[in-house]
C-alpha cells in the first residue's frame, strides 16, 4: 500500500518575541507539523516552548495560521509545552504579539513547503522510574501537598520529601497564609537533623502538635508514566520529522543563572535529531499533578531527563513497524466549562473575602486549632490570592467578567492518521485524562496532549478535589468538570475516527 497523506515539518526561533535582558541557554523555538490528505486538505498542529498562551492568542494565531495555509480554521491546533523558563504570562505586556504570531504562523507555512509523501512508525514506550512522579503527597486528614522539585534523591533513585512536608507543616502551624510548595533555595544534602534545628531556632511560636512524618516519605508513582512519539519519514527512507510527548512539567532547570531555554523538550529534541534526523516538535501531555523528580534544578538536570527520554523512544524505534499513511482527519469541538461556584466575581468582593479569609486562618491559628481545620482556611486564602491580586487573569486571560459568565467556551483538537489520534486538551489537566481517555479507545494509539487551544489553568479530576493542594487552589473549575471534559473529547475522538 502507498502513503497518499503528505507530512511536513519546520521551527521557527522565538527569541525576540518578548523583551528580555536574560541570558538564552538553549534554543526556544515554535515547532509545526503540516499533514495533508489525498484530496488536498491542511491541518497542522503547532507546538512551542512557552510556558502558556491565553485562549484568546491562540485563536489569533490560529486564524492567521489557517489563514496562510488557505484551510480552515478548525484544521489548526496551537500547544505550548509549558516551559517554566519563559514568561508565565501571555499578555499584550509580556510578548511583542505581532512577532509572537508570526513565529507560529512561519513554522507552519514552511512545514507546508517540506511536506511530502510519508510513512510512521509509532513509539509507546516507558523510561525506568522513578524519574516520573505525582507531585501530589497525601497525608492521612490534611490531604495534598505539591512539591514540584527540592525532592531529596536517595541512593534508589526515589524522592523523598520528607524535610518538604515538615517544612509546610510548621509553616502553616505558625505563620503562612499560603502553604509553601518547594523551598526557597535547594540543598540537596539537607538532612532531618537540619530539618529539626531550623524548627528548634525558629522565632514563630506555635502550639500546634506537627504529626510524624515518616523519613522514608518518598512521592507516589505518576498516573501516566508512558512516554510517546510518532516518526515520520519520506518514501525514500530519509527522515522528516517526529512528534514526542512526555507527561512532565518542563521545570529543570527553570531560574538558573537568570537565563532563559526551553527546559527538557529541548534535549529530547537534539538527541533524537542527531540520531534519526529531520525537525523534531514536542507535545506534553497532562500533567498537573505530575513532574520530573528534581533535587537541585540545573541543566543538567534537563540534559540527563531528555538524553533517557530520546534513548528510549529511539531503543523502541528500532523494532517498530513502518506503515504507509493513508487516512487523515482534524477537527475542532467546542466545550462549555463551568468555572467553580465559590470564586467571586467582583474585584471588590474578591478583595474582601481575601482579607476576611485571612483574618479567619489567623484566628483559628491563634485559638490552637489543629492543622486539620488550618489547612481548608489556608487553601481558601491561596485561591482568593490568585484571584484578587490578578494572578488568574495573568495566566489565563479570564477576567471577573467573564467568571460572571459562569463558563469558558473552548476548543478541543483532534487529529488522526491511520489509527493513531491526537487528541488535544485544554490547560493543565492532571495525569488520569490521559489514562481514561486511552482506555476509552483501546484499539486505537491516543496521544493526549495539554494546553490545547490556550491556558485555563489546571483542572484536577473530581477525585482530587476534596485533597485540597495547590492544584485545586489554582483552579478555576471545580469537580463537575471532568465528565464535561473528558465526555467533549470521546465527542470528537469518535468524529475524527468515524
Amino acid at each position: 500500500m502507498t502513503s497518499t497523506v503528505q507530512v511536513g515539518f519546520a521551527a521557527s526561533s522565538l527569541w525576540g518575541a518578548w523583551a528580555t535582558d536574560a541570558p538564552l541557554m538553549d534554543e526556544v523555538t515554535a515547532q509545526a507539523m503540516v499533514v495533508i490528505d489525498p484530496a488536498g486538505l491542511t491541518s497542522v498542529l503547532i507546538t512551542s516552548d512557552l510556558c502558556l498562551l491565553w485562549p484568546a492568542i491562540c485563536k489569533d494565531i490560529r486564524v492567521a495560521a489557517a489563514a496562510a495555509l488557505d484551510t480552515p480554521i478548525d484544521q489548526v491546533g496551537v500547544f505550548c509545552t509549558q516551559n517554566h523558563g519563559l514568561p508565565f504570562t501571555a499578555g499584550d505586556s509580556a510578548y511583542d504579539m505581532h512577532r509572537l504570531i508570526a513565529v507560529h504562523v512561519d513554522a507552519a507555512v514552511a512545514a507546508k513547503r517540506n511536506a511530502r509523501p510519508a510513512v510512521m512508525a509509532i513509539v509507546d514506550t516507558a523510561i525506568p522510574q522513578p524519574a516520573i512522579i505525582n507531585r501530589r503527597k497525601l497525608l492521612p486528614d490534611l490531604g495534598a501537598f505539591t512539591y514540584w522539585f527540592g525532592h531529596r534523591i536517595t541512593d534508589d533513585g526515589k524522592a523523598n520529601c520528607a524535610e518538604l512536608l515538615r517544612d509546610s507543616l510548621e509553616a502553616l502551624a505558625a505563620h503562612a497564609d499560603i502553604i509553601p510548595k518547594c523551598p526557597v533555595s535547594i540543598d540537596p544534602n539537607r538532612s532531618k537533623q537540619q530539618s529539626d534545628d531550623r524548627r528548634r531556632h525558629t522565632n514563630d511560636p506555635s502550639t500546634i502538635a506537627l504529626p510524624p512524618i515518616e523519613d522514608h516519605a518518598h512521592m507516589d508513582s505518576p498516573a501516566d508514566e508512558r512516554i510517546q512519539a510518532i516518526f515520520f519519514r519520506d518514501l525514500d527512507g530519509q527522515p522528516i520529522g517526529a512528534v514526542t510527548r512526555v507527561a512532565a512539567h518542563p521545570a529543570t532547570a527553570t531560574g538558573i543563572g537568570g537565563a532563559v531555554g526551553g527546559d527538557y523538550p529541548v534535549y529530547i529534541r537534539r538527541a533524537l535529531a542527531a540520531t534519526f534526523g529531520g525537525t523534531i516538535a514536542s507535545l506534553t501531555g497532562p500533567c498537573g499533578n505530575q513532574c520530573v523528580a528534581v533535587g537541585t534544578k540545573s541543566i543538567d538536570a534537563a540534559q540527563q531527563f531528555g538524553r533517557r527520554v530520546a534513548d528510549a523512544l529511539l531503543r523502541d524505534l528500532y523494532a517498530s513497524t513502518w506503515e504507509p499513511i493513508t487516512t487523515t482527519h482534524a477537527a475542532t469541538q467546542a466545550v462549555s466549562l463551568p468555572f467553580r461556584s465559590d470564586l467571586p466575581t467582583q474585584p471588590a468582593q474578591a478583595a474582601a473575602e481575601l482579607a476576611a479569609a485571612r483574618i479567619a486562618l489567623d484566628e483559628q491559628r491563634t485559638a490552637g486549632a489543629s492543622l486539620a481545620a488550618l489547612k481548608p482556611l489556608s487553601e481558601r486564602v491561596e485561591t482568593l490570592h490568585y484571584l484578587a491580586d490578578d494572578h488568574f487573569r495573568s495566566w489565563t486571560g479570564v477576567t471577573f467578567d467573564d467568571l460572571a459568565v459562569g463558563a469558558a467556551d473552548h476548543p478541543l483538537f483532534a487529529m488522526t492518521l491511520n489509527r493513531l489520534v491526537i487528541a488535544g486538551l485544554p490547560s493543565e489537566p492532571f495525569g488520569e485524562y490521559s489514562m481514561r481517555l486511552r482506555d476509552a479507545f483501546p484499539d486505537r494509539h491516543v496521544i493526549v496532549a495539554e494546553e490545547c487551544n490556550g491556558y485555563l489553568s489546571y483542572i484536577p479530576t473530581a477525585a482530587a478535589c476534596p485533597e485540597g493542594g495547590y492544584e485545586v487552589c489554582a483552579a478555576m473549575f471545580g469537580p463537575d468538570v471532568e465528565p464535561i471534559l473528558l465526555g467533549a473529547a470521546q465527542s470528537l475522538i469518535r468524529k475524527v475516527i468515524a
